[in-house]
């Protein structure tokens, strides 16, 4: 559903040598950016500052670009030189991690993100990439610490609320889940329609319990009594392939609604996937192609 930012901060002379490692590595399994054998390439690399004599600026414009332009893999290894060169610790392995996270190098990104919680242990954002990167790589009790931390630290992120909430869905914590997600929309109502994010946050909308999240952003709207808002959630966690009929009937707040004709024809729809086993291959705005139905 949501999820990270990448920050550290650490004297130049911790950092340096285990940042150089770590570039290194990525060599041997990140997934690959564009070739360098390509007019793209020959076009970029006219332009890049030497990695030994160039300043901290320069260097992490290059990788900025390099990011931008689908180079992760360089870009990593020019957010390193930066480093090594009195650049800003935090905000680059926040970058840095950042791009690991783009490559699926995910044990990468999450070494670089506890590396930024221990240099700045106030850095909400750090703890928020943390939290991603332990939930990406299937350790929800540990997203949820960290993303705890991170709530603590900015109450006021709708996105650290909603990775919150993510996680606790993800751990069968219903009512701690629904309580984050409430936060979090009353902050930013938007929220669970936003695509991504930009800058130094990467919101990772995936959760095996997708459908399970538009039932419970059902129950809110059905509180509020936006009844269209509670049509539409319902219609997506039918589209996601989950069981609204049963659903329904085990919940005093929606049972009312099997009398609506609306709900009647959405339960209709819902019984045809049910008994095809019909699962969509587009992805709604909420989650993304990893998700599956309840069992």
């Amino acid at each position: 559903m949501l999820l990270a930012t990448v920050a550290l901060a650490v004297s130049a002379l911790a950092i340096v040598p285990s940042m150089s490692a770590p570039a290194q590595m990525l060599n041997s399994n990140a997934v690959p950016g564009p070739s360098h054998n390509s007019e793209e390439w020959a076009n970029i690399a006219l332009h890049l500052p030497d990695t030994t004599t160039g300043s901290a600026a320069q260097l992490e414009s290059a990788a900025d670009v390099l990011r931008a332009r689908r180079y992760p893999q360089d870009a990593v290894r020019f957010y390193s030189a930066a480093m090594a060169h009195g650049g800003q610790q935090g905000v680059l392995l926040k970058k840095s991690g950042i791009a690991c996270l783009e490559m699926q190098q995910v044990a990468m990104a999450r070494s670089y993100f506890q590396q930024a919680v221990r240099l700045q242990k106030k850095d909400a954002g750090a703890w928020n990439n943390l939290g991603a990167a332990e939930f990406i790589l299937h350790n929800t009790s540990g997203a949820i610490r960290d993303y705890k931390r991170a709530v603590k630290l900015d109450g006021e992120s709708a996105v650290y609320h909603g990775n919150l909430a993510l996680a606790y869905f993800e751990n069968r914590q219903g009512e701690n889940a629904r309580r984050e997600l409430a936060k979090g929309l009353a902050i930013d109502p938007d929220l669970l329609h936003r695509s991504g994010a930009g800058g130094y946050t990467a919101q990772v909308l995936a959760s095996e319990r997708y459908s399970e999240i538009c039932f419970e952003m059902a129950r809110i709207y059905a509180a509020q009594g936006n009844m269209d808002a509670v049509l539409d959630w319902l219609t997506k966690a039918s589209d996601r392939g989950y069981n609204v009929r049963s659903a329904l009937d085990h919940d005093a707040t929606l049972r009312p609604l099997l009398a609506d004709p609306r709900v009647q024809v959405l339960l209709k729809n819902n019984q045809t996937l049910q008994a095809k086993a019909k699962i969509p291959i587009n992805v709604p705005s909420l989650g993304t192609a990893s998700d599956q139905p309840p069992r």
